[in-house]
């Protein structure tokens, strides 16, 4: 599938960019300066100010491979916001457990299971499971919130001030597992 850059008008005058299937407006060839394409926790493009990052490229590297070194580090991806480096989580069962239960049932999924997994793939949704900020930036010292599920919700911070390695080991083994919801 094809998305054209495209740029608009604003009500005030301002230039609006936008990714669209088919160019609408005016179709850019090249992205804005001072613009970056950015992609979010749910594959949703799109194009945002460029701005600089609080955080090393060494420390996004090392949350995602942490990620890719869980068991089940396909249901996992990482994004980075403002302030903070998240973690998110596939909502419902995993393909692998859903082709493993339908087997088991006797249903074989249509054309093999490889197909399935990767269609499975490409249409998975996320939530943020996971929040690591960065509290101090001449030590490098981290915070993680985990998200609460009681009540109204939202972000409760389960470590820190720390090391993001000594944060990445205690959390993300926890991952998937009745452990993450004991972390406190």
């Amino acid at each position: 599938m094809t998305y054209y850059l495209c740029q608009g008008t604003t009500k005030r005058g301002r230039a609006r960019y936008y990714f669209s299937r088919v160019p609408r407006g005016t179709a850019l060839a090249a992205v804005p300066n001072g613009y970056v394409v950015s992609e979010s926790g749910n594959g949703i493009v799109s194009l945002s100010k460029a701005r600089q990052s609080t955080f090393l490229p060494e420390e996004m590297a090392a949350v995602q491979n942490a990620l890719t070194a869980h068991a089940k580090g396909r249901n996992y991806r990482v994004s980075v916001k403002k302030g903070s480096i998240e973690v998110y989580e596939r909502i419902g069962l995993s393909s692998d457990d859903l082709v493993r239960d339908f087997m088991k049932e006797g249903y074989i999924p249509r054309g093999d299971a490889k197909a399935f997994i990767a269609q499975r793939e490409q249409h998975a949704q996320f939530t943020p499971i996971l929040r690591f900020g960065l509290v101090e930036p001449r030590g490098r010292l981290f915070t993680v919130d985990r998200m609460t599920f009681r009540g109204d919700g939202g972000w409760l911070m389960v470590g820190g001030p720390a090391g993001l390695l000594q944060l990445l080991n205690t959390v993300i083994p926890a991952l998937g597992t009745d452990a993450f919801f004991e972390l406190l």
